[in-house]
């Protein structure tokens, strides 16, 4: 299971919810896989400039590695996360993976209470709403429709957010497009190295939204120096881990997971 934590927590950025205050971490995942024919299909058809710059999975396992975890996630109890999949109602080939930090949710919600009841015109609770995400409601299913408040909830901050929908009014998934850090994802990533969360700044010069995911880096690089990747990430999803100001205090008696057994 290390390589499915390395895809989720590294190379999706979901560390940033892990640790950081990053509230909701978004990823897409799909079952289509390159033998697949509509997938040879498309590809015949493209251009040749187009084939040189299309990125081929060879080894993209993230939806069977999925399942893998949902067989044994009982044995590691979460508390202070959210963590689940929701298939996609249009397309049964497309998916998407939620790691929510709990708290920092709720705090976003708190914090910009007036923005998302104006947006989506719904009162709500958000100390109870967090806990319907998984539902499909009708006010997450308003806050996913709309980019301002998508972006808010990935931690883009409010000026890129409503940047971007001034700018561009396209789908949601553009708001991942570029990268402010001029950082690209590589295989082979470690707690020693990742990426900044991609997303598209509208800052001219320092955003600070970057500076504090640079900030926060720093801290979980520290909290998994010299330490078992796989290991600490399980401590810390079930909050037993004291290894950065980012941890909290772990309980007596407690035994930590074993990641031989996963």
């Amino acid at each position: 299971m290390e390589k499915f934590f390395k895809d989720v927590f590294l190379q999706e950025s979901a560390i940033y919810t892990l640790w950081g205050t990053k509230p909701v971490t978004k990823i897409d995942i799909h079952y289509h896989l390159p033998t697949d024919p509509e997938v040879i299909a498309f590809y015949a058809e493209m251009s040749e400039e187009d084939k040189k710059n299309a990125i081929i999975f060879d080894h993209y396992d993230l939806p069977q590695n999925w399942e893998k975890w949902e067989k044994i996630r009982e044995r590691f109890p979460i508390r202070q996360f959210l963590f689940f999949k929701q298939a996609d109602l249009e397309d049964p080939k497309f998916a998407s993976i939620y790691f929510v930090n709990i708290k920092h949710t709720i705090s976003t919600l708190q914090d910009n209470y007036q923005l998302f009841q104006q947006e989506t015109g719904c009162n709500f609770n958000p100390s109870k709403e967090v806990f319907e995400m998984e539902k499909r409601t009708s006010f997450w299913n308003k806050v996913f429709d709309n980019p301002v408040l998508v972006g808010i909830l990935y931690g883009y901050g409010k000026e890129n957010s409503f940047q971007f929908r001034r700018k561009y009014q396209v789908e949601l998934s553009s708001l991942l497009e570029g990268c402010p850090s001029n950082e690209i994802a590589i295989d082979g990533l470690s707690p020693s190295y990742f990426s900044l969360p991609i997303f598209t700044s509208f800052a001219g010069g320092k955003d600070e939204v970057i500076e504090k995911f640079k900030e926060e880096r720093e801290e979980i690089q520290k909290a998994y120096q010299g330490l078992n990747f796989l290991e600490v990430t399980l401590s810390k999803l079930m909050n037993v881990s004291q290894n950065s100001k980012f941890g909290s205090k772990e309980p007596k008696n407690r035994q930590k997971p074993n990641p031989l057994t996963v």
